[in-house]
This record gives C-alpha cells, structure tokens and sequence, in this order.
C-alpha cells in the first residue's frame, strides 16, 4: 500500500513539472536562469514547504531543503539532483533525484523514523550545459570552482553572460562565487537518477548501484581555413575547414576506442554556411568521457596533438578551448555497501556499474564522498522527448534511496 502511494505521489509531482516547459510542442526543454526554470524550482520550494522542510536557497539558485535530525551539529546527510532539461529531453532526467529525495524526507518524516544527522534534500541550480556550455554549475559552485572569470566567459546564443542572468534574476554573482558549502558540514551525499542507458533493462536488473562516474571533458574548437567559391577553387588548392571537421572527427571515434573513453561532436556551426561556399570557419563543441584518469588524460592529449597534425597538413588554424575538465570519481564503498544491503532487504534485484553520463554526484565528490542509485531507462533512451523510466521502478529506487539514508543519517 506505501509502495502504491508512493508511485501515485511522484508520478503526479513528475507530471506537474513537466508543465514548466519551454518546448511543449516536443520533449522538455528548461534552461538555466530562464523564467521557466525558475518557475519549475518556485513549484517545488511550496512543495517542500508543504511536507514541513525548511527551505534556504543560495545565490546560484541551489536549494536546500532540510528535514531536521536528532543531532544538528553533527554533519548532515545530502541528497539530491537537478531539474534543469536539455533542449527536447525528456521529464525523468535529474527530475527523479530531486523528485525521489523529496519524497524519501517525507516518508521518514511521516513515519517519524529516527536519524541523528540533518537530511538535506538539494536541488542543484544547473546541471546540463544546455545554456552556458558548462554543466553542473550550481554544484560547481558549491565546491568553490566557480570563477569570476567564468562569470563573464560563459555566454549563452543569444550574447548573454552567466553574470548578466543572474543579475536579470536579481541575483549577486559576487555571492555566488564565493558562497562554497563547507565539507565539514556534509556526511555523505548520495543521489538517485535515471540510468540513461540500456545495461540493467538488458540484465532485467531493478536497481544500479555505481561503482565509478565518468569524467567529461568540454571543448570548443574553431578551425579557420580560407573561404572560397565551391566552383571556381580546384579541391588541391582548399583550405577547407569543414574537411578537416570531418578528419577530426574520424580521429576522435578512433582514439575513443582505443583509450575506453567515448567522444561526441554534438554541436557545429558552419560560417558561412551557403551551398556555394567553401566554409572559412567552423565551430563546433567536443565532449570526451571517461572513467580511468590515466587513459582519459591520454585520450585528450592524443586528440590535441591529432587536431594540430590534421590543421597543419591541410594549412589551416584552429583555435582549442578547454572549458571544463574533471576527474573521474569513484563512488564510496560505505555507500555501495549500504544500498546494496538494502536491495537485498527489500528483495530488488540489483548490478554494479559505472555510470557513463557525470552528474552532480561527481562534482560533490571534492567535498564529500558520494554514491549513486540508477533505475532502468526504457531502450537506454535519454535526453530525447522519448525518455521513459517506470513509475513503479522509480518508487523501487526511492525505498532503496529511503532505507540508505535512514542508515547514513545514524551517528
């Protein structure tokens, strides 16, 4: 029977949110400091309010909502995820972290179960780079590596810095790069999300319990050839900047899969872009993954020394940005060992695997040992208007999720 009200509950605050879109005629699209998004994270502090938490907020937007234990002084339990979308995504990404936090507090609360340690419930102001090219930037923030630099440097399509939206939302940027929390008041930060990919549908497996997160590396590389007629100038004599896209390319998928990382040119931008045009500039973004520091670092070096023999063989400049680069994280063993004694005690089926998306969890991981929970993911589909993870499975990882932190928040 609580399992039945609680699938009710989160399926009906899960389809509540997905109201707050910016795209409705496909997928779900909330971006970072848009007034949607706002609004999304206004519905869930009255929601917050509601089941008796106290509600702070910071100056990126990050809001803490806490259910107080025993022992406040003793540093608390997080736990969380964000509810900001990707262009045309789907409603579970991030949604079911903060979602299946918010009702796990509300099930100790109501049945007034023990727990030494504040629990915190953390919805994390951004964690898609969507908007600023950057992910996880109210996490980032948290750990201190937001930078005033950054502020100015992070700019939307339409000429918009990070700075300028906050400011639009009558937020301090000054705050917001130095407002870090303080390791010292975190215990343990455990997060429950959508596995995104296919391995436990295929193993008919109930529960993920992570063993690792990969690490993204964020690349802006601009290629500047010669802009030419597409009749008048003989292929020997081009110096075409979408041609050498193209031979990176081929050399990113290949030195993907030989340092076990993945690679991903999501984003290009053709200049002129004509038909009859040979394009004198091209921009695109590079996203490299990986779960094993030593060859994910090597993957990056192969791939700059690579780009720069391509450039050179077909005379032309190119230009490399490295946006954001993080480690790989291993999970905690105290974490894994509880949800996995948890499983066991609710009869859910259960894997270890390392998640191949990073999350909020990486980021905490400077200042807090962390863990993760996944559920399937129908077809392994994500960030695309078909997303699709069971009701009944995501209550499954809310008992999980409940149970650990009832344990964690124990002197």
């Amino acid at each position: 029977m609580l399992m039945q009200e609680t699938t009710k509950r989160v399926e009906q605050l899960i389809r509540d949110l997905s109201r707050f879109n910016e795209t409705p005629e496909k997928g779900i699209t909330r971006r970072f400091l848009t007034s949607i998004d706002q609004e999304a994270k206004h519905y869930l502090i009255q929601h917050a309010q509601e089941q008796g938490l106290t509600v702070k907020e910071d100056a990126i937007g990050n809001i803490f909502c806490t259910l107080p234990g025993s022992n406040p002084d003793l540093p608390a339990v997080w736990t969380g995820s964000h509810v900001d979308a990707p262009l045309h995504g789907g409603m579970f990404d991030g949604v079911v972290g903060v979602v299946g936090a918010l009702e796990a507090l509300r099930l100790i609360r109501e049945q007034d179960i023990a727990r030494e340690r504040n629990i915190i419930a953390v919805i994390f102001a951004s964690e898609e780079p969507t908007r600023f090219g950057v992910g996880c930037l109210g996490s980032r923030a948290l750990i201190g590596q937001l930078s005033e630099t950054m502020l100015d440097d992070l700019v939307d399509q339409d000429g918009i810095s990070l700075r300028q939206a906050l400011i639009q939302q009558g937020r301090n940027p000054g705050a917001a790069v130095n407002s870090p929390a303080d390791p010292k008041h975190i215990h343990k930060f455990v997060e429950l999300h959508i596995e995104q990919g296919i391995v436990l549908e295929k193993l008919e497996k109930q529960i993920g319990i992570v063993t690792a997160i990969a690490a993204p590396a964020d690349i802006r590389l601009q290629l500047y050839g010669v802009q030419g007629h597409a009749g008048a100038t003989p292929m020997n004599l081009r110096k075409d900047a979408f041609a050498a896209l193209g031979e990176i390319s081929m050399a990113l998928e290949r030195l993907a899969r030989q340092w076990n990382c993945v690679g991903t040119i999501g984003s290009v931008e053709v200049d002129p872009g004509t038909s009859n045009v040979i394009p004198g500039l091209v921009t695109c973004s590079i996203d490299i993954r990986g779960v094993e520091t030593e060859s994910f670092h090597s993957m990056l070096e192969k791939l700059h020394q690579e780009i720069t023999n391509i450039c050179s063989g077909r005379g032309i400049q190119f230009n490399w940005t490295l946006l954001s680069k993080d480690d790989p994280v291993q999970t905690d063993t105290k974490i894994v060992q509880s949800i996995e004694s948890q499983c066991r005690t609710l009869g859910l089926s259960y894997h270890h695997m390392p998640s191949g998306a990073y999350h909020d969890s990486m980021i905490m991981a400077a200042i807090s040992q962390v863990g993760m929970i996944f559920v399937p993911s129908r077809d392994g589909i994500s960030h695309d208007h078909r997303e699709w993870t069971n009701f009944e499975a995501i209550a499954s990882g809310i008992s999980v999720l409940t149970q650990t932190l009832i344990q964690l928040s124990q002197k």
